[in-house]
């Protein structure tokens, strides 16, 4: 039995995102949605399925896993948008009859065999679509997929909690790091502090209303302010005097500083300076100029609405920032 994470026709929903990446590479919490169901299946070879131009990518990136092929007889399909509640293998268990799972009309998984999984591998290239899985028997399962963008801001602070509870259930230390003299930790017992990583005299940790997950050499300088639930990726520095606010997901060697919150950062992205941004997602290489200020609330108080594929699309919340695409500047 294999496992493949696939793409459906829907990854356009996730602009500017998913143009370098697959949609299962996008993070929501600490971890990447990829992350997140390779979990719920140890020790079972996973593959990957993707649109053809990433392929040289994902090969680079996992050069011992395969790239939009299947050499096992059975495969357990999952949708590289799934974003787990719970155990996933529990709910979609690895063996059983052939079937299609999904949640309202969106197909979440789907166990293949036989004659079905050779016409698949026949055309694999192409992105998958219900009718691939022919007239399989369907079971209905409660189990969240990602539509747009706004639903990884929005489910981010639940899935830091659900991941921080994963990567800490076997650590007998929780403070690994080096916390100078001067430093506070608000709720230790839900601060985890890996090797090499260094909280400044000045800084507030303050994880009382949920949990903070400092990664391997990060630095967190001299007064700033930092609020659970909150992760702070491996090499990153927050400067001094910034504000970084629950429900925010900051990845590795970025630079961070100025007032943040409910904001997901991809690795290698810096916003160094003062500014506000909130209910935001930003991906890789991004560089936020000194001074740029990003609202996440309308006028009118109204619900944020967004073009997606030139159709406006109601996000159904009431607040939203911006999202940013890889390579993008402000000033």
């Amino acid at each position: 039995m294999q496992v493949c994470l696939f793409e459906s026709i829907h990854y356009e929903r996730l602009e500017p995102l998913i143009f370098p990446r697959p949609v299962y590479n996008l993070v929501c919490g600490i971890n990447s949605l990829r992350a997140k169901i390779v979990r719920a299946y140890p020790d079972v070879e996973v593959s990957f399925h993707c649109r053809p131009y990433i392929i040289p990518f994902l090969r680079e990136k996992y050069p011992m896993s395969r790239i939009n092929n299947i050499k096992e007889k059975d495969c357990l399909f999952i949708n590289g948008a799934v974003l787990p509640n719970g155990d996933l293998s529990e709910i979609i268990p690895l063996q059983g009859e052939d079937k299609l799972y999904v949640n309202n009309d969106t197909i979440v998984a789907a166990r293949i065999s036989g004659k079905r999984l050779e016409q698949i591998k026949g055309n694999f290239s192409d992105l998958l679509t219900e009718s691939d899985f022919g007239d399989l028997p369907i079971e209905k399962v409660e189990i969240k997929t990602i539509e747009y963008v706004w639903d990884l801001i929005n489910n981010n602070v639940s899935q830091m909690t659900c991941d921080y509870d994963f990567l800490t259930k076997d650590k007998k230390d929780l403070i690994l790091g080096k916390v100078y003299d001067g430093a506070w930790l608000l709720g230790k017992e839900r601060i985890f502090i890996d090797e090499g990583a260094v909280i400044k005299p000045g800084a507030v940790l303050d994880a009382t209303k949920g949990p903070i997950y400092i990664d391997k050499g990060a630095t967190i300088n001299p007064n700033s302010s930092l609020e659970g639930p909150l992760y702070i990726g491996a090499d990153t520095l927050i400067k001094s005097g910034a504000s970084i606010y629950d429900g925010v997901s900051i990845g590795k060697t970025c630079k961070v500083g100025g007032e943040v919150e409910d904001t997901v950062i991809l690795p290698y992205t810096n916003k160094q300076h003062a500014g506000f941004i909130g209910h935001a997602y930003l991906g890789s290489w991004v560089n936020i100029g000194a001074d740029t200020n990003c609202s996440d609330l309308k006028n009118n108080y109204g619900h944020v609405k967004i073009y997606v594929n030139g159709e406006i699309v109601d996000s159904g919340t009431q607040f939203l920032g911006v999202m940013i695409g890889d390579h993008t500047k402000t000033a």
